[in-house]
């Protein structure tokens, strides 16, 4: 399903880059939740090419994660999940991505504890997280994307 919104008389997709545009004011406010900057720099000693290429690392990685992600939770295969979760937490620990973090935490303790929970909807809270990161990083220019 796709969402739309009439924007200066024009129909817009949300997920397009000018909804997003739109979006980016309220976004940019929250940004530091989504990803502690200052924390990030404090722990690799303020060194930006240092911090460039342990995000890249991430960044090379993280796709790969989000894909075995989704199809763990096609298959369900909760071992697999929570396994995944665990490592996208840990990773997004380490590069202080406060908001995937999180949503990757509440999914591994959802399914370690055997909560009755839908793992899809927790699925799609972790990409989206993992997307606004993207964003964030990109708008302070800490890498390309």
């Amino acid at each position: 399903m796709n969402l739309h919104e009439s924007v200066d008389n024009k129909t817009i997709e949300y997920g397009s880059d000018l909804a997003w545009s739109k979006a980016r004011p309220v976004i940019a406010e929250q940004a530091s939740l989504i990803f502690d900057k200052q924390k990030f720099f404090a722990q690799v000693m303020g060194d930006m090419n240092l911090a460039k290429k342990v995000l890249k690392i991430f960044m090379d990685e993280a796709p790969l994660l989000m894909r075995g992600l989704e199809k763990a939770v096609n298959d369900g295969a909760l071992e697999s999940c929570q396994a995944i979760a665990h490592k996208i937490a840990g990773t997004a620990g380490s590069i202080s991505a406060l908001s995937l973090w999180s949503a990757a935490k509440q999914m591994e303790q959802a399914v370690l504890e055997k909560e009755n929970v839908n793992l899809r909807l927790m699925k799609d809270e972790v990409l989206l997280q993992f997307d606004l990161f993207k964003r964030v990083i990109g708008w302070w220019g800490v890498l390309d994307i």
